[in-house]
């Protein structure tokens, strides 16, 4: 009888790209600085771009305060010109409400038939002098001036066309009754007429710059 020897299979080195039990034993020989390099690219942050974002909407809203302020600049000649006619309304209105209540006439210097419009039914309505209505409607346009020039805000000027509109027309009434109804001229009424127009006029202008 022959005796078979087994002969054992050579065994050959794994490669790490070969399946099998060998690969669990694999270890990675490159140099350690090239591992770490690696190790730090694939856990590094992608790069937070958030403060370029921040740095333009600064850049935005500098320009934004630049433009506000280019166009308040521009505006405050109107504004100036608002507030001189303002005054000037305010002054007429509170004088002829103090001759109402005094009970003394306005003066007419240049024309007359002060008096007559003075002492006309249509110069009240009801027991209220139609000038103490024209001093409330100057203080307040004197107070929307003074409060653009403290705070320089445009919100301030954006509904005042809602008040100075039908305030001219209002005055276009009452000059129609002086020369049509009266027959009699008052300069102060006109006074009135003229700064009541232009206070519209500028309140216009005001609005569409804003």
């Amino acid at each position: 009888m022959s005796r078979s020897s087994a002969t054992p299979k050579s065994s050959q080195p794994s490669r790490p790209g070969d399946s099998g039990p060998a690969d669990a034993h694999y270890t990675d020989s490159r140099p350690a600085d090239t591992r770490n390099t690696d190790s730090g690219r694939l856990s590094a942050p992608h790069s937070d771009t958030r403060p370029a974002d921040s740095g333009r909407s600064d850049s935005s809203r500098s320009h934004t305060r630049n433009s506000d302020s280019g166009r308040s600049d521009a505006l405050f000649p109107w504004v100036i010109a608002f507030v001189v006619v303002a005054f000037i309304g305010f002054a007429d209105a509170v004088y002829l409400t103090a001759s109402h209540y005094s009970g003394a006439l306005p003066t007419c210097t240049i024309v007359a038939g002060c008096d007559e419009v003075a002492l006309s039914e249509y110069s009240t309505i009801g027991p209220v002098p139609v000038a103490l209505l024209g001093a409330h409607f100057y203080a307040l346009m004197l107070v929307a001036g003074f409060l653009w020039l403290d705070v320089r805000k445009p919100e301030l000027f954006r509904y005042m066309p809602l008040v100075t509109i039908p305030a001219f027309l209002f005055s276009v009434r009452l000059v129609w009754l002086m020369l049509f109804v009266i027959n009699a001229i008052c300069i102060y009424c006109l006074v009135s007429a003229v700064t009541t127009t232009l206070i519209m006029l500028l309140s216009l202008r005001l609005r569409l710059a804003n």
